[in-house]
């Protein structure tokens, strides 16, 4: 077996929280903005590609 057929995706649920848990943020979290068109185009990819979570 090679070791893309040993990932599952709970391995890569658990290494995405890892990440997540690890990673600080520097920036000022009021003061950030984000255009409604990338906020947008993210919404409808991530539907695109199956995501139904909330």
């Amino acid at each position: 077996m090679t070791p893309e057929e040993n990932f599952d995706k709970k391995d890569a649920q658990f290494l995405q929280r890892i990440i997540e848990l690890n990673f600080n943020d520097p920036r000022c979290q009021t003061a950030i903005k984000y255009c409604f068109s990338v906020i947008a185009s993210v919404v409808i990819m991530a539907r695109i590609a199956g995501n139904n979570n909330s």
